[in-house]
């Protein structure tokens, strides 16, 4: 397809992704100006009359979905004999490019901040008596201040059920799929509920819980394997999280939380979270101030932490003067009032040179 590309409304202007569904397009409404994500379908996915008619219908009911989690449906439009999804673009990356690139392990609070809403948005679409089939970081998007879209509600369900694309390969990634799904077996809730515990492992152990790649050691994992406890890669998982992950990847559907509300009390104890937040802020202040002096590199390496971990600067500041307070022989910076060990030579908040005597 020749871009531009004029359809409808809309002008497609650039390709910027694909996949087992198709591929997609930044557009704009030729009216509004208003920027619009356009997915053009696979065209094996809809040569079938009666698929396209379940597209159409998977459409209309995704259309009515309102949810700040979910990436709204504009349109759905039909052009040269395929089909195109219009829906909004969201300008962040997905999660599948987070995870273990740009901060490794997503330290606990960011990681729950994040995945509470991930759970919000599934919990309204399974209100809606919809099951997304394809749960997995690729089809989460965060923007880059770390709200959520999750995309591709009804639409995976039916490329789920047709089960094979014209390769041969079976739509979506096998590390996500439930035990039921590797059996083939009809799944609900329950199976989404299971590839959100494997999201919600890679995002606070920084990787998946299966240490291979061929399908077939894939599937004996999801049948029969227990996963390895996720600190054995980062040990500043708390307990709370690392129960609720084992929970949410029994293998029986019956034993696993059952509903994306209770996964979400599960943990969501945010006291606790947070503390083993300040524990690992602490624990790096701590080291940047052995010396006496913090440089211009530990203080970006901490501004840095703080923002990773979605720690308040106000509250990071305070572990710091609370770990100075507690050292002997504590001055005051006469020129912004800080508190800071007397063997510094120099104001770790304004650089000022400190005068002794």
């Amino acid at each position: 397809m020749k871009l531009p590309y004029s359809l409808g409304s809309y002008t497609l202007k650039e390709e910027i992704g694909h996949g087992g569904m198709g591929k997609v397009y930044r557009g704009q409404h030729n009216v509004l100006e208003r920027p619009v994500a356009v997915k053009m379908l696979n065209p094996f996915l809809v040569s079938d009359p009666e698929l396209k008619a379940r597209f159409y219908s998977e459409a209309k009911l995704q259309a009515s979905l309102s949810h700040y989690g979910l990436v709204s449906l504009y349109d759905f439009l039909e052009n040269d004999g395929n089909l195109f999804l219009v829906m909004e673009l969201v300008e962040g990356r997905p999660l599948s490019q987070v995870i273990g690139k740009e901060v490794g392990p997503m330290p606990a609070e960011r990681a729950v901040e994040i995945f509470t809403q991930i759970l919000d948005a599934f919990s309204y679409a399974h209100d809606h008596s919809i099951v997304h089939r394809d749960a997995k970081p690729a089809n989460i998007m965060i923007t880059k201040d770390d709200k959520v879209k999750v995309t591709d509600f009804g639409i995976a369900r039916i490329v789920g059920e047709v089960g094979l694309t014209q390769t041969g390969q079976k739509v979506g990634t096998p590390h996500y799929m439930s035990p039921e799904q590797v059996l083939g077996k009809d799944i609900d809730l329950q199976s989404d509920i299971y590839s959100l515990g494997i999201t919600f492992y890679e995002m606070i152990a920084g990787r998946l819980p299966m240490d291979s790649d061929t399908e077939f050691n894939i599937m004996e994992f999801h049948l029969k394997q227990k996963p390895t406890d996720p600190r054995e890669y980062y040990p500043h998982i708390p307990e709370e999280l690392v129960e609720a992950v084992f929970k949410s990847l029994e293998k029986k559907p019956s034993d696993r939380f059952q509903s994306c509300l209770e996964f979400r009390n599960a943990i969501r104890p945010v006291g606790q979270v947070s503390d083993s937040a300040a524990e690992t802020y602490k624990a790096m202040a701590e080291s940047a101030y052995a010396d006496g002096i913090v440089s211009s590199e530990e203080r970006r390496m901490l501004d840095q932490l703080r923002s990773n971990l979605g720690l308040r600067k106000d509250k990071a500041r305070k572990i710091e003067n609370d770990f100075i307070s507690n050292q002997s022989d504590v001055i005051f910076c006469i020129y912004c009032g800080k508190s800071i060990k007397s063997t510094f030579e120099f104001c770790t908040d304004c650089g000022q040179k400190i005068h002794k005597g």
